[in-house]
C-alpha cells in the first residue's frame, strides 16, 4: 500500500487486497471523509482529510497483516 497527499485529499493505492484499512493522524485531530474500507489490488481511494490540518503525519494501517504506511501532510498555504 502508498500513500500519498493531494492538497486536502489523501490517496491510497494497494497492489494486494487490503483488508479494513484505517487511518489515524500523528500531530493533529482530524476527521476522514471515509475510515474503515477494504482496498482492492490496482485500486486508489481518495480521502478528504476534513478539517485540513497545516502539517503533520497520516497513517493508514490494515486490519490483518499489520502493514503501516505514513505520509506527510503539509498543506499549502492560501494566498
Amino acid at each position: 500500500m502508498t500513500a500519498s497527499a493531494d492538497t486536502d485529499t489523501l490517496l491510497l493505492r494497494c497492489e494486494r487486497y487490503a483488508h479494513c484499512v484505517s487511518l489515524y493522524g500523528d500531530g493533529f485531530d482530524s476527521l476522514f471523509d471515509d475510515n474503515f474500507f477494504d482496498l482492492l489490488p490496482g485500486e486508489t481511494k481518495c480521502i478528504r482529510v476534513l478539517p485540513s490540518p497545516s502539517s503533520g503525519v497520516i497513517y493508514a494501517a490494515t486490519a490483518y497483516d499489520q502493514t503501516v504506511v505514513s505520509c506527510q501532510w503539509k498543506k499549502e498555504k492560501e494566498k
